[in-house]
């Protein structure tokens, strides 16, 4: 004879409408910051940046872990634009350390690029083991895998536009990599399923070649859920369609 289920059981992948990605723990949120994420002029984080044009010292991290986006090099530092994204023209930006972790990681980014650059990196934690996020124009987006030190490294390959913002999601589950631009279809590659290394995320360069464009988003959640992800897609959906990146 059968039991009857009770009704409060949450289904696995369901979306949360209220889901943001404060609603992490800080184990699982590494990074994130943001166009509402406060930015600073100096190291000490007492004079903002708020207005167009003004260098970025400081980008804040809003994961609770404090793993604040820095750059001390005046000619290396990003700017600010009016709607609280930053302007990299070929600079770049590093935080602390983000933690090693064993399992699937879920890397979220919204970014316009501008002008075209070679393999320009947009996101990088250590070029050849851990992921590796390219947006070159002529190749389109290429994403490289984890722990996979040989070509193809992984790489994805699927169409962007320059001068327009684009949202785009990098999950590895196993040693499933998928990569997905704007919510459409991801591209599919298979990789290591090695542990990410602890160091620390460059952002606007993978460490060898710079991006120019603007950077609005990065989100970076270790072992996520099914139903993170699902809400991680669904949040960026909402945040493209409500007009906050300009």
């Amino acid at each position: 004879m059968f039991s009857a289920l009770p009704f409060n059981l949450p289904a696995k992948n369901v979306f949360t409408s209220s889901w943001t990605p404060a609603s992490l723990s800080s184990t699982n949120l590494r990074f994130w910051t943001r166009p509402e994420s406060l930015k600073w002029q100096n190291a000490a984080r007492t004079t903002p940046a708020n207005t167009a044009g003004q260098s970025v010292y400081v980008s804040d991290d809003e994961s609770g872990n404090a793993l604040h986006a820095v750059q001390s090099g005046g000619s290396a530092q990003p700017t600010y634009k009016t709607n609280g994204g930053l302007y990299y023209n070929s600079q770049y930006m590093i935080t602390p350390a983000l933690g090693a972790w064993t399992g699937d990681f879920a890397v979220a980014i919204v970014a316009k690029t501008i002008t075209h650059v070679a393999t320009a990196g947009v996101l990088s934690v250590d070029f050849a083991t851990a992921f590796n996020i390219m947006l070159d124009a002529t190749s389109g987006l290429i994403a490289s895998g984890i722990g996979s030190a040989s070509p193809p490294y992984g790489q994805i390959t699927s169409s962007f536009s320059l001068g327009t913002i684009h949202s785009l999601i990098e999950t590895r589950v196993g040693t499933a990599l998928e990569t997905s631009i704007d919510g459409l279809a991801p591209g599919t590659a298979t990789v290591s399923s090695a542990s990410l290394p602890n160091t620390s995320l460059f952002i606007g360069s993978n460490q060898y070649t710079n991006y120019i464009g603007d950077i609005h988003e990065i989100i970076v959640i270790a072992s996520p859920s099914g139903g993170d992800i699902t809400n991680l897609k669904a949040y960026l959906a909402t945040r493209m369609s409500s007009g906050v990146y300009v």
